[in-house]
């Protein structure tokens, strides 16, 4: 089971380990900050830092003094970089060219359009035409209405 920690400010954070080796430790850390509206945020910091470097607790969150790299992503940050890991880390990773992903912006006009696609008489064409070969694309399908995109 994990527990959030608590600094001094009363803030909850958590820290874990990524990755280390003889020279370096690459860290990453969550922790809240209060604004003046009262309104509790969540960031995230990932860094690298010399092996037996301290970081300490200050009320704004974690500091090191000799950071090798660090970057600070605030929520609405964060959350876009999760997103953005997750629809496009096993594409890349398989190497696809072409992709449609699966996520929350994926609708009935998306569903509709694949439906479209898949129930076309001329399927071979349309898929001819989705999936060009040897990095060509296509300049038009025959079937295919300019005004309304696919």
């Amino acid at each position: 089971m994990k527990e959030i920690k608590q600094a001094k400010s009363g803030l909850g954070y958590l820290d874990i380990n990524l990755s280390q080796n003889s020279l370096s430790i690459t860290k990453a850390f969550f922790w809240q900050i209060k604004h003046n509206s009262g309104q509790i945020e969540v960031s995230l910091k990932i860094g690298r830092y010399k092996k037996n470097a301290k970081v300490i607790w200050l009320v704004d969150g974690p500091v090191c003094s000799d950071p090798k790299s660090e970057i600070t992503l605030n929520e609405k940050e964060w959350k876009a970089m999760v997103d953005f890991i997750s629809e496009n880390h096993q594409p890349i990773k398989d190497n696809v060219k072409y992709y449609i992903p699966f996520n929350e912006k994926f609708d009935a006009t998306s569903i509709k359009h694949l439906k479209a696609i898949f129930n076309n008489e001329e399927k071979k064409t349309v898929l001819d035409f989705i999936t060009p070969r040897r990095g060509r694309i296509p300049r038009a399908c025959p079937w295919m209405n300019v005004e309304e995109p696919i």
